[in-house]
């Protein structure tokens, strides 16, 4: 259970970055959703964040990776608060920026620590990804098909590892995602930065799904997006729905008939998600 934010913008459109690290923040700090879903046993998603930003100029692309392992609430928040600032000083001085964040509270049978926390770097010949979720997947499934120990991993690095396979076999994108999709457990919320390794070019794909008709988990799962020719935000209910996110028009996207996308540079492309079948 996760809170997520996403971001592509130019130099012109930074001024809202700004208030919506605020919002994630908040959000991940203090999550009324989270607490509706756990009836009131957890507020705090401290169970582990990062980043990933790419920074673009034309004198190519710089990436910023970091994950981090903060269980206490005030460490969690003052890290946060610490690396919100460092980011939006570091995209001043660029021409481009990308940034996926992530914030955790892991399940209960979930390995915890740093190299748990999202998003996921996976590498392939073309390109480097890195993978971001909120949800569950049928995570046994995913490990018998890549042949690994599902206690050693989360099933959001299962999945990212399946992503990054289907893409690289000559896979467009967003079929991958539909195909991804197939493994879906409770919701299937995802953003993807992708980084080609010769020339740097930088595209996000996404997904927003959920496989629930329980009132609370709509509501916790329910993914908003902004997307224009100058911007892209992609974020969880909790940081769209914050205050300082107020200036944005979101779009809502909630239930069993999702979206999988894709978005480069105002080239914004969609294409409908449904829930897999309840296997018996």
């Amino acid at each position: 259970m996760c809170r997520m934010l996403a971001f592509w913008g130019t130099r012109d459109s930074l001024e809202m970055l700004e208030p919506l690290l605020e919002a994630f923040v908040d959000a991940c700090s203090n999550d009324r959703y989270l607490e509706r879903v756990t009836e009131g046993a957890a507020r705090c998603h401290c169970d582990g964040w990062g980043y990933a930003m790419v920074l673009n100029s034309d004198g190519g692309s710089h990436i910023v990776y970091e994950r981090f392992y903060t269980p206490s609430e005030e460490e969690h928040r003052g890290t946060l608060i610490q690396a919100t600032r460092r980011l939006i000083a570091l995209a001043r001085d660029y021409q481009e920026v990308t940034l996926l964040m992530h914030c955790r509270r892991a399940g209960r049978t979930e390995p915890k620590g740093v190299a748990h926390s999202h998003p996921y770097e996976v590498e392939t010949n073309y390109h480097i990804l890195y993978f971001a979720h909120n949800g569950s997947f049928r995570k046994d499934d995913l490990a018998m098909l890549l042949g690994l120990h599902p206690q050693l991993f989360t099933d959001s690095a299962l999945a990212a590892r399946l992503y990054a396979r289907l893409v690289e076999s000559g896979g467009e994108p967003l079929d991958a995602l539909r195909r991804l999709a197939f493994y879906t457990r409770t919701a299937f919320n995802t953003v993807t930065v992708m980084v080609e390794r010769v020339s740097g070019r930088t595209m996000l794909t996404y997904s927003a799904l959920t496989c629930s008709n329980d009132p609370a988990r709509l509501d916790y799962y329910r993914i908003h997006v902004s997307a224009t020719h100058e911007y892209f935000v992609y974020a969880s209910s909790t940081v769209a729905e914050h205050p300082s996110a107020s200036v944005l028009r979101w779009e809502k996207l909630s239930g069993g008939n999702g979206r999988v996308g894709y978005y480069e540079r105002g080239l914004h492309l969609t294409q409908s998600a449904r829930c897999p079948p309840v296997l018996e």
